[in-house]
């Protein structure tokens, strides 16, 4: 058996995907990839075991979580604990499934969807799974689209307090596509607060524990599943155009060059010890100026506790829930 394990969100396609395909080009690791569908997961653990090299005692299952649910993630985390004697070590959480809507859909909990996937999902999880660790790696996979200095022609992301963001909804005349991007830009602002304050409080009340806690910026990346909800002529752009453009635009990746410098990060022991910081691909730079906001970052976790119903029996550093 490997004596390594990886989780990764979304793991059965895209980024996801590809990062797990590295991973496994490595000895010794084992990937659990966390998806809704059975379909999908099924299929992408067949097509991942043919990919592992023959010499290579590395392996990969799938675990069923839907992050719109907060009984989806508990069942995870419960499946996850009642498999533990069959399973490696926990040493990375990869927290890469993401989705954006072009119209105003909602949680199980009532809450907006994009914020309830892309942060409040994870952030549960990730709460739920802390125990579980005795060292290792927490990576929030976010975007530069949170950052406004970047000009990459999402809305600006608009973060008043974490009730505003899991409760908005379009405005009288708003066009309805353009406050999905704003709240996909909102929600990956979310993510790099998520990390930076969760590094924070590991800091601050467990410094025993060596778990690290980063973001990472993948970059653009055209032909993924996160133009699943966009109309017909916008996912035609989107597959088929966008990837045209991959060698002359900046930042903008296949997603298996992103799902390579997304494996470096969760298991290079280049990166052992870093922790609250951010990265684009495996390369640390500044995020945005708003990022670096404690204080709304402060807002973000606490009301993200309450929302998820997190209890001090639940969490590892109950002494921050208020």
């Amino acid at each position: 058996m490997p004596s390594k394990l990886v989780i990764i969100t979304g793991g059965n396609s895209g980024l996801g995907y590809e990062c797990a395909k590295t991973i496994l080009q490595s000895r010794d690791w084992m990937v659990l990839i966390a998806s809704r569908s059975l379909d999908n997961c099924q299929r992408a653990v067949a097509s991942l075991r043919e990919a592992i090299p023959s010499s290579s005692n590395s392996t990969v299952d799938f675990l069923l979580l839907d992050l719109s649910s907060f009984e989806s993630i508990k069942k995870f985390v419960s499946d996850f604990k009642s498999r533990k004697e069959e399973l490696p070590q926990l040493h990375a959480l990869i927290c890469n499934a993401g989705l954006q809507f072009q119209q105003r859909s909602v949680s199980k909990e009532g809450y907006e969807a994009t914020f309830a996937v892309n942060h409040l999902g994870h952030f549960l999880l990730v709460n739920l799974m802390l125990k579980e660790f005795t060292e290792g790696r927490i990576i929030f996979v976010a975007s530069e689209v949170h950052d406004p200095a970047k000009k990459t022609g999402m809305p600006d992301p608009v973060y008043q307090s974490a009730i505003q963001v899991a409760r908005d909804e379009p405005g009288q005349g708003e066009d309805i596509t353009v406050w999905g991007r704003k709240a996909y830009s909102t929600s990956k602002l979310c993510n790099v607060f998520c990390t930076y304050e969760l590094a924070r409080r590991l800091r601050s009340s467990r410094p025993d524990l060596k778990i690290t806690v980063n973001a990472m910026d993948p970059g653009l990346m055209p032909g993924t599943g996160l133009a699943r909800e966009y109309n017909c002529l916008l996912k035609f752009g989107w597959n088929c155009l966008l990837p045209l453009l991959i060698p002359f635009m900046r930042n903008v990746n296949t997603t298996a060059q992103s799902g390579a410098q997304l494996a470096k990060l969760a298991i290079d022991p280049a990166f052992e010890g870093v922790t609250g910081k951010y990265f684009e691909g495996s390369r640390e730079i500044r995020s945005s100026d708003e990022s670096y906001d404690q204080e709304k970052a402060a807002d973000l976790w606490r009301s993200s506790v309450q929302m998820s119903l997190l209890t001090s029996d639940d969490i590892l550093v109950p002494e921050f829930l208020v």
